[in-house]
């Protein structure tokens, strides 16, 4: 029980920041690429 709440919150956690991460990854990768 406590371990599902804790992933939970951390899934809910790891979404929040996945928002804003592809905006900055793409910022990285794409000089890397081209």
């Amino acid at each position: 029980m406590v371990h599902d709440g804790i992933g939970i919150i951390y899934f809910t956690t790891l979404i929040s920041i996945a928002k804003h991460l592809p905006i900055c990854s793409i910022s990285v990768v794409l000089p890397e690429s081209s």
